[in-house]
């Protein structure tokens, strides 16, 4: 993980600037910034977070597409099913799946499947005070309710649709655990961490002074 505090950051600071400052910090090779630091970030990966808590947490780019890597081998082996490969079609003169390797190929995606569940719960609970996820879908499958259950921002809106005027999408939904804010164009975005400091200072996640 890499920590960033607001002793060697600027006051405003754009992504790139914010992204160059991360890989400085990265390349420097010294770690003189503890992950208990006062009013630090500490950037790491959902599985490094197991068993760790923190005040604030950002879960970002949770559009992107599950990964499910047995899907593009050749050759699968399960003890149940046996060895799974392709057959050479001499009619259709083109590769075909065998039933053996389509059940191997299900039943490796639903494991996977649960191992990416497991992950979300495990980043969803980090957080003490709020926890903040962000994530693009399509506009026009929210509207249609037909979001494919294969990123963890679509399992989230699947879960909240019935309650989601998808007639009026630039909105903000407060449910009792959660708000959604829906957003059509992404303005340019400017980090300033006072302002994160007082919005934190207000929801008494930290103290200011």
């Amino acid at each position: 993980p890499s920590n960033i505090n607001n002793q060697n950051a600027p006051d405003n600071l754009n992504i790139p600037k914010f992204i160059d400052l991360i890989e400085k910090n990265l390349n420097s090779g010294s770690d003189n910034l503890s992950r208990d630091s006062v009013n630090s970030i500490t950037i790491q990966t959902i599985h490094a977070s197991k068993g760790l808590e923190y005040p604030v947490v950002i879960l970002f780019n949770c559009g992107q597409q599950f990964t499910y890597l047995t899907e593009h081998q050749d050759l699968n082996f399960d003890l149940e099913f046996g060895i799974g490969m392709q057959y050479y079609d001499l009619d259709a003169r083109k590769r075909q799946e065998s039933p053996t390797r389509y059940a191997i190929k299900l039943k490796n995606k639903i494991k996977a499947f649960k191992e990416e569940l497991r992950l979300l719960y495990v980043a969803t609970t980090r957080a003490k005070n709020k926890l903040i996820i962000t994530g693009c879908c399509s506009e026009e499958k929210l509207k249609s309710n037909t979001l494919s259950k294969d990123n963890f921002i679509n399992l989230i809106l699947s879960a909240y649709y019935a309650k989601i005027n998808t007639s009026l999408l630039a909105d903000t939904y407060n449910f009792s655990n959660c708000s959604i804010q829906i957003i059509n164009e992404l303005p340019e975005c400017e980090i300033s961490i006072s302002n994160v400091e007082k919005s934190l200072a207000a929801d008494n996640i930290i103290d200011n002074n």
